[in-house]
C-alpha cells in the first residue's frame, strides 16, 4: 500500500505552541526560542497570533467588497480587496475556534494555492523499502509498477512497454481494460 499526495498547500504551523495547544487557537507559549512566556505568545507587535496561518488566500484581513477590515469569516467570496489600513487585526478579539472563523492570510487570493514542498509517501507490504528518502513523482508510478507485476503485464500488454518490458509510457484509463492503447502519447 502506497499514501501519498500530488502537492501541499500553504497551510502554516506558527511559533512555538505547546504541547497540547489548541490547533485552531492562539498559540499558547513562547513566541521564540530566546523570548519570555506569558499566556500567549505574541509577535513583534505585541499581538496575540493563531497556531495555523496561511500564506496566501481569502483570510486577508484587508476591507473587501464583502466584510469590513479585520478577521474574516467562513464564506468570503470577495470580488476587490484593499490593503490593510488599521494594521494587522488582534486575534484575541475573535474566537479563532469558531467554525466560520477564517485563519489569516498574508496575501489577498480568492482561493488558497498549492505549496511547493516536498509531500511524504508511506508504504508498507512488498516493495516497500525502495520507498524513501525525496523521489520525484514519476517515479512513484514505476515503483509501484515494480511492486506490482500484474499491472506491469497489463500495461506491457496494452503495448506500453519498451523491448525490455518497462513501461515507458503513461497508461489511459482504458489499458487497464485489456484494450489496446494506441492513441497513447
Amino acid at each position: 500500500m502506497v499514501v501519498t499526495a500530488d502537492h501541499s498547500h500553504v497551510l502554516t504551523f506558527a511559533g512555538y505552541p505547546l504541547r497540547g495547544n489548541p490547533i485552531l487557537g492562539l498559540v499558547r507559549g513562547v513566541s521564540g526560542e530566546d523570548t519570555p512566556g506569558g499566556p500567549y505568545a505574541v509577535d513583534s507587535l505585541g499581538l496575540p497570533y493563531t497556531t495555523l496561518s496561511y500564506a496566501n488566500g481569502p483570510g486577508y484581513s484587508g476591507a473587501s467588497d464583502r466584510q469590513p477590515e479585520g478577521a474574516k469569516r467562513y464564506r468570503h467570496e470577495f470580488n476587490a480587496m484593499a490593503p490593510i489600513r488599521a494594521g494587522r487585526p488582534d486575534p484575541g478579539t475573535v474566537d479563532p475556534a469558531d467554525p466560520d472563523f477564517m485563519q489569516e492570510a498574508s496575501v489577498p487570493l480568492k482561493d488558497e494555492t498549492h505549496g511547493g514542498e516536498d509531500v511524504p509517501v508511506y508504504a508498507t507490504g512488498a516493495g516497500a523499502a525502495a520507498f524513501r528518502g525525496s523521489l520525484e513523482q514519476h517515479v512513484l508510478f514505476h515503483l509501484m509498477l515494480q511492486s506490482t507485476p500484474r499491472l506491469r503485464e497489463q500495461l506491457c500488454a496494452a503495448g506500453l512497454c519498451d523491448a525490455q518490458g518497462i513501461p515507458v509510457r503513461v497508461p489511459r484509463p482504458a489499458a487497464l481494460d485489456g484494450r489496446r492503447n494506441t492513441d497513447n502519447r
